[in-house]
């Protein structure tokens, strides 16, 4: 299993970063990759959600069905948990943990099982991976503070 776990202070205020990363739909906007995701039901994550997500990596578009399997908001931290149901074999966490008044620490993990041939491929997978995963919380700080002061 290759198990991957970034994390970047933003400066943005938690509760403004967490409606963009608990919401699906802005997926496309900051993840590598994402050619397309739905949701169901629409709107901020929930327990039970159902995703759909078409991921292009190395070369390769694949479907991903997955459900978000555990969702917890509150002042401090706010996290969810999901995992795939059809597709790459994967799981993960996306965690807000609020610093300050307008900052926070946000924590993407993720959880991938290979499987067959795959396995030759891990060195391979977590290099790439680890990259996209620290491009997709560059993007998403700047997406959050460029949307901040919008709202303010």
């Amino acid at each position: 299993m290759i198990r991957l776990s970034v994390e970047r202070v933003v400066a943005v205020p938690a509760v403004a970063v967490w409606q963009v990363l608990a919401d699906y739909h802005c997926d496309a906007q900051w993840r590598a990759g994402v050619r397309s995701m739905t949701v169901e039901p629409s709107g901020i994550a929930a327990p039970g959600a159902r995703t759909d997500e078409r991921y292009r990596f190395a070369g390769r578009t694949t479907r991903n069905i997955g459900e978000v399997l555990d969702v917890q908001t509150g002042p401090a931290v706010s996290r969810l948990r999901w995992r795939t149901t059809a597709g790459t074999d994967a799981d993960g966490e996306r965690q807000v943990r609020a610093t300050g008044a307008d900052s926070c620490r946000v924590l993407l993990v993720l959880r991938i099982r290979l499987h067959g041939a795959e396995i030759l491929l891990a060195p391979l997978v977590r290099l790439l991976m680890a990259g996209r995963l620290r491009g997709d919380l560059a993007r998403l700080a700047a997406l959050t503070a460029a949307a901040v002061p919008a709202a303010r």
